[in-house]
Formats: structure tokens, C-alpha cells, sequence
């Protein structure tokens, strides 16, 4: 069906794009020694994931998706896998950071994760803005965030 080979783009757009986050946060976490390694690693990410044209075109592609996904149930289920590989890499390192002392332990892992990852595709809502926040103004507002989560130098 012609809706069947759409969700098969789609699957794969998404997918790729989520595997290259992927790829990434497995190469940086099997980099980490320490609270300054996991601080730079992370902000480091997450700049690289919410500024740029590339990314914003990416955001977007995938807001897209997930707009799709929410009345198709076969898509919804093809890309769940793929968004499921990056929450569970992205919460192993939290998971690791919080048992290194390095970040909040009193929150979910899962749950900061989460929040981290849809304050930096929340951000496609100020890319469609008359007057957007620049790249610079978006990353302090991200490192203030991650941030909220670390625990003090001990």
C-alpha cells in the first residue's frame, strides 16, 4: 500500500538519524573517567543534537514523524524500536553517572533522559518562531538544564 511504503521512509529516515545519536553516545560513554568527562560529554551531545541547520532540519524530519506516527499504528510501532535503542543508551549513561556520584540519583534516570530529550526536540517550536533564540542563547539555556541535575564537585 502506498501509506505502507511511506511509513517504510519514514522508518527509514528515523531510524538512521537515531542510530548516528546512538553510535555516539555508545563511543562517548565508553570514554568516561570522570565527573569532567561526563560534563563535557553531555553538553558536548547535546549541543551537537539542538544547534545547527543540519540538526534543525533533522528536528524537524522527525517531529514530522512522530505527527505521522500518532494516527498510524504500524509506524508508531517501527519507529518505537529505533526511539527505544536511543532512551535506553542515553539512560545507561545517566544510570552510570548517577552511581559515579557525578548526577542526581533522586530522580529516575529514565525520567531526566526523557526530559533532556524533549527540551532539545521542544526546541523545533522556537525554530518555527519570528524571532528564534540563536545557537548561543539556545546552549545556555541547555547547560543550565543539565545542569539542575549534577551534583556538586566533591
Amino acid at each position: 500500500s502506498r501509506e505502507g511504503v511511506i511509513d517504510a521512509a519514514y522508518n527509514q529516515i528515523y531510524s538512521t538519524q537515531v542510530e548516528e545519536d546512538v553510535a555516539e553516545l555508545e563511543k562517548l560513554g565508553n570514554s568516561l573517567a570522570t565527573r569532567q568527562d561526563f560534563v563535557q560529554m553531555a553538553l558536548a551531545f547535546i549541543e551537537r543534537i539542538s544547534t545547527g541547520d543540519e540538526r534543525r532540519q533533522n528536528r524537524l524530519m522527525r517531529i514530522r514523524i512522530v505527527a505521522a506516527a500518532t494516527k498510524r499504528p504500524e509506524l508508531r510501532h517501527l519507529i518505537s524500536e529505533s526511539q527505544s535503542r536511543l532512551s535506553d543508551e542515553f539512560t545507561r549513561l545517566v544510570t552510570f553517572a548517577q552511581g559515579e556520584g557525578w548526577i542526581r540519583s533522586d530522580i529516575p534516570a529514565h525520567a531526566i533522559t526523557t526530559l533532556l530529550q524533549s527540551t532539545t526536540y521542544g526546541r523545533t517550536f522556537d525554530d518555527l518562531s519570528l524571532h528564534p533564540l540563536s545557537d548561543q542563547e539556545w546552549s545556555q539555556v541547555a547547560h543550565a538544564a543539565l545542569a539542575a541535575f549534577l551534583l556538586p564537585n566533591q
